[in-house]
Formats: structure tokens, sequence, C-alpha cells
């Protein structure tokens, strides 16, 4: 793929998720809060013996367990810092892109944040269609590509 092309796609990408940036800086980053916090919650309230919560925090619960303290962690505020990062995904990566710097790591992580936010608002009806007959993960999925293609095809 020509740089010409590179460029254009990558303007376009940028161009399209800055309007996401410019909606989470006017309203903020709880919805994104509350899908990790759904996601997690289950994990949080059915720990057995304290041992763990989700599959990612045991060394310290098994540590606070075994040494008769309580955890003074709160995992889900710790959780909740995750969503800071859709200010890095769809604010500051876009950016990069509309000037056309960074193009390979800017679409990178726009890759990574849209294949989480698949993850968290699609994994229960990811097969499913609209009622107009369209793919409900359709969009994010052309985010995903477009990212997908500017990662594979840039040269640095």
């Amino acid at each position: 793929m020509n740089q010409s092309t590179v460029h254009f796609l990558a303007f376009c990408l940028g161009t399209l998720l800055l309007f996401h940036g410019v909606y989470t800086l006017i309203h903020g980053t709880q919805f994104v809060k509350d899908l990790i916090i759904d996601y997690y919650a289950p994990y949080m309230q059915n720990e057995p013996c304290k041992l763990c919560i989700g599959g990612m925090m045991m060394g310290e619960s098994f540590i606070s367990s075994m040494m008769g303290m309580e955890s003074t962690i709160k995992y889900p505020k710790y959780l909740t810092y995750l969503s800071y990062g859709v200010y890095i995904a769809e604010v500051i990566a876009p950016l990069f892109l509309i000037v056309g710097r960074c193009i390979k790591l800017s679409a990178m992580i726009i890759a990574l944040d849209i294949s989480l936010a698949l993850f968290l608002v699609y994994r229960e009806n990811f097969f499913t269609l609209t009622t107009s007959g369209a793919w409900s993960a359709e969009v994010p999925m052309l985010y995903l590509i477009l990212a997908l293609t500017l990662l594979f095809n840039t040269k640095k």
C-alpha cells in the first residue's frame, strides 16, 4: 500500500474516532467504568475463600488471607482506572493519525481499544442482527479492520 493511501486511511480513521473522543471529553468515562465493573462484578461477589478475585489478582488476595489481614485494595476503584485509556484511544491516537505521525503505534492502540470495546459491549450479542438487518457489531468491526489494516501495512 502506498504512503498516500496509508495517510488517507489514517486521516479517515482519526477523524471518525475523534468524534467519539469529543463525546467522551464532554460526558466522561462513566459508561466504560460501568461496563468494566459489570463484567468483573460476578467474580468479585463469588470469591471462594478469598483466594482470588477474577483471574488476575490471586497473589494479593492469597497473601492477605494467609496473614489474616483484610484486603485494603479496592479492586473496583483500580479496575475503573482502565476506563481512562479511552482518552488515549479516542483523543490522542486519532490526533496523531490526523497529522500523520506515529501511525503504527496509534493504530495498535486503537485496535486494542476497539477489541476491548467489542468484548465488553458486544460479547453477549455479537452474532445478532439489528432491526434493519445489519450486524450489531458492524461499525466497531469496521474501525477494527481499518486500524488493523493501518497496523500491518505501515512501514514504521
